[in-house]
C-alpha cells in the first residue's frame, strides 16, 4: 500500500492539473462509497420513502 501511495503521489505532484484531476477522482470514489453506505442502510432498516403527494 505504501509503495501505491508513493507512485501515486510523484505522478499527479507534476503538473496542477493532475493534482485537480486526482481530486475529481477522490471525490468520485467518495460519491460512489457514500452510494454504497446509502444503499447498504436503506436495505438493512425499515425506512419507508414517499415521494411528493399529487
Amino acid at each position: 500500500m505504501q509503495h501505491g501511495l508513493e507512485v501515486t503521489k510523484a505522478y499527479f505532484s507534476r503538473s496542477r492539473e493532475l493534482q485537480e484531476r486526482a481530486l475529481e477522482i477522490l471525490q468520485f470514489k467518495l460519491d460512489v462509497l457514500w452510494a454504497l453506505a446509502d444503499a447498504i442502510m436503506l436495505q438493512q432498516c425499515e425506512i419507508e420513502i414517499k415521494g411528493p403527494k399529487g
